[in-house]
């Protein structure tokens, strides 16, 4: 089983993450070219329009991914190689995805180095051994996982930030769920009746009596002693 350490440049390796991936698919340029030399209308338009509003979500979507897997600082004890119990469980998760782990990990580069001003050189060497160290000890954990036999893992050290988002907005929308929901009674239950022995019965169910006989429901006919129910 082969086992892969790739320590990137910070700079070159944030540039293509945040490009994105964008699959197999080819070029919006090139099938645009393809589709309009064929003069094939409207299938270039609507490929181009299509293309348009997936690109980003496939972008956004590889982002994700890396960002859900990606090992930060605070996944090993600070300056050393050994992981702390978020780390593995981060790998365990990692490990466990069906139907197989992703091949690649993604490590942050490690910026909880100390910094000598008299020497500052000596930071990127530092930096990169430790890079290295911490790759292999994600390599030496994930060996011993039950699902990632036959998996050719490739940790790679990328420069990125802590993920996070800014807590104004969520916890405002929070706040205002009570307003959202509300249930109320409203109208009135019953009818009207109007008149003793005459008149109109409105909204009723019943029958209005009079001296003309029984009539279901409606208005009562004139008379003396009539009843609505």
């Amino acid at each position: 089983m082969t086992r892969k350490i790739s320590v990137a440049a910070a700079a070159v390796a944030m540039s293509g993450l945040l490009v994105g991936c964008a699959g197999d698919r080819p070029s919006l340029q090139s099938k645009f070219q393809e589709l309009n030399g064929n003069n094939a209308w409207p299938q270039r338009n609507s490929y181009l329009a299509r293309e348009s509003v997936l690109h980003p979500f496939e972008v956004q979507m590889n982002n994700a991914t890396v960002l859900n897997g990606v090992l930060n600082n605070l996944d090993f004890e600070s300056g050393s190689d050994k992981l702390n119990g978020v780390g593995r469980d981060k790998l365990d998760r990692h490990a466990r995805k069906m139907p197989a782990p992703d091949g690649k990990v993604y490590l942050q580069t490690a910026a909880d180095v100390p910094f000598d001003a008299a020497a500052p050189e000596k930071a990127v060497q530092v930096r990169t051994d430790l890079d290295q160290k911490r790759a292999q000890a994600v390599l030496s954990y994930l060996n011993t996982r039950p699902n990632t036999r036959g998996v050719a893992f490739e940790v790679v050290a990328i420069d990125i930030a802590d993920p996070g988002t800014n807590s104004a907005g969520p916890a405002s929308a929070v706040r205002g769920l009570n307003t959202q929901y509300r249930s109320t009674l409203t109208g009135s239950v019953g009818g009207q009746v109007q008149g003793i022995g005459g008149g109109q019965a409105t909204n009723t169910i019943g029958v209005s009596a009079g001296q003309g006989g029984m009539q279901p429901g409606g208005t009562a006919p004139t008379g003396t002693g009539g009843m609505v129910r």
